[in-house]
């Protein structure tokens, strides 16, 4: 490999928890920040060399403007490192990835953690008119994932607007996209996922998050978004969710659910200098668009 090239050194993740699930009592700061602090105590960097930190993040609460900052400060990252949050909707974590191998190639540094967070089981309802249309009247309550799940189409097509989950329906038609075979790649995710989940092959990956209820504390380490015994049977049983003769249902559709992970990047040569072990090296990267 050539010296300049960008490579992966260290690449984790919490559990994904279930919409409500255990990851409920974190905000997506507070589990972004356990992501950084292990990355910085696992590889034994000095964070003062990290030269940006980027996270991808679409439901970003207010409380937590520039999720990646307030972040990283609680990780205990220098004040001096510099942090930002990336909104690509769907793929901003993959986003952050390209964003930090690009600054290190263009020599904006050399060492940038990228990754991304979503806390959807803490997204908000708000009231857009309570501060100033209120008054006297009665006014409407929105749900921020609903509302962010709509991905701007209600303000640019309002008349023409839709939900995430028809984007699916879309291509599904465009690409001749069966329920069938939707339902076979869901089954056969939620199957790898279970078995590898009791097969302990995730276990390296993900980083043990202590959750602390009141009645119990324990440590979530191990995904429960899946369906256990997800069968074909029961897939097929499902309704279609967003359009009435559609394919996309709650069992071959993208869930709703919270985590975090964090990759180092950094060179080849700086990886040696540190002492650091690549796990994989990004040849390249190419976006599309179709919502």
């Amino acid at each position: 490999m050539e010296s300049k090239e960008v490579v992966i050194c260290y690449a984790k993740r919490t559990a994904i928890g279930s919409f409500g699930g255990s990851l409920l009592p974190y905000k997506a700061s507070k589990l972004l920040s356990l992501m950084i602090k292990d990355c910085v105590e696992s590889t034994g960097i000095d964070p003062s060399m990290i030269s940006d930190i980027k996270s991808g993040c679409c439901n970003e609460s207010s409380e937590e403007m520039n999720v990646a900052r307030v972040a990283s400060l609680m990780a205990g990252i220098p004040v001096e490192v510099p942090a930002m949050t990336i909104n690509r909707v769907c793929t901003s974590a993959m986003e952050a990835i390209r964003a930090g191998m690009v600054d290190i190639l263009a020599g904006h540094g050399d060492v940038v953690l990228a990754g991304g967070v979503e806390s959807m089981s803490n997204v908000s309802y708000y009231i857009p008119s309570a501060r100033f249309g209120a008054r006297l009247s009665n006014k409407e309550m929105k749900c921020g994932i609903m509302e962010g799940l709509h991905a701007g189409s209600k303000i640019y097509a309002p008349q023409d607007s839709y939900i995430m989950g028809m984007t699916a329906e879309y291509c599904a038609e465009k690409y001749g996209i069966t329920r069938q075979m939707q339902d076979e790649a869901a089954l056969r995710s939620q199957n790898n996922a279970e078995n590898s989940t009791n097969n302990g092959k995730f276990k390296d990956e993900i980083v043990p998050v202590e959750v602390k209820t009141r009645r119990k504390t324990y440590v979530f380490e191990k995904d429960e978004h899946f369906r256990p015994g997800q069968s074909m049977e029961a897939l097929q049983k499902l309704r279609p969710a967003f359009k009435k003769d559609g394919t996309v249902t709650a069992g071959n559709a993208s869930g709703i659910n919270d985590g975090a992970c964090i990759t180092l990047l950094t060179t080849v040569a700086k990886a040696q200098e540190l002492g650091l072990t690549p796990l994989a090296k990004i040849k390249t990267i190419a976006k599309i668009q179709h919502h």
